[in-house]
């Protein structure tokens, strides 16, 4: 199972905290040593925004569509697998690590996006400009909305009965979905508009 959990690191290329098994002493009084977290970090932004100001219109384009949110894809899968092993193995203080760790990659790729949109205004690009604005100012709502709803449900993994904290949850979602939603939207909106410069 290790493979397959570092093959997935590999292809999200994000921070994440995978559970280690816990171990058995040589003999049964040496005891048991309960499964703990070990957080792997293995993203770097596809972009690199120093390269930002010598790219062409197109891969102004490119970088934003295919770079900034496929790594924004990446970082919402594994921040969605994390907590899914945070609630399995019930460890908070290692979860807050690995969301704060998540953040900061999610900041990371939010600096490249908003230089590839000014670098794009600059160059009169106004309609994909504004297009890139509005996806980044999106992404950074979705990206809070998230962390809000992960954290409601972490209560609710212990407290089944309470129906208040449940219907809050519940309204988080549909507020995650709707952005989901909008960011989708946008992101195709982006490529229309970007058609005619291919």
């Amino acid at each position: 199972m290790g493979d397959q959990v570092v093959d997935h690191l590999e292809a999200t290329r994000a921070a994440v905290a995978i559970p280690v098994p816990g171990k058995l002493g040589k003999h049964p009084t040496d005891g048991y040593t309960e499964a703990k977290w070990e957080l792997v970090s293995r993203f770097a932004v596809s972009v690199d925004k120093a390269s930002v100001a010598s790219m062409t219109p197109a891969q102004l384009l490119a970088a934003f569509l295919g770079g900034v949110s496929a790594d924004r894809v990446a970082l919402h899968k594994s921040l969605d697998d994390s907590f899914e092993s945070a609630v399995t193995l019930a460890d908070p203080e290692a979860w807050r690590s690995v969301q704060s760790k998540i953040a900061q990659h999610f900041a990371d790729v939010g600096e490249v996006a908003d230089a590839i949109a000014a670098e794009a205004k600059g160059r009169g690009l106004g309609i994909l400009a504004s297009i890139m604005v509005r996806a980044n100012a999106n992404e950074a709502e979705l990206v809070h909305l998230t962390s809000e709803l992960l954290a409601a449900r972490q209560r609710l993994a212990g407290a089944y009965e309470d129906a208040e904290l449940k219907q809050a949850a519940e309204a988080l979602k549909g507020k995650v979905s709707a952005l989901v939603g909008s960011v989708v939207e946008t992101l195709a909106e982006l490529r229309c508009e970007g058609e005619d410069m291919e």
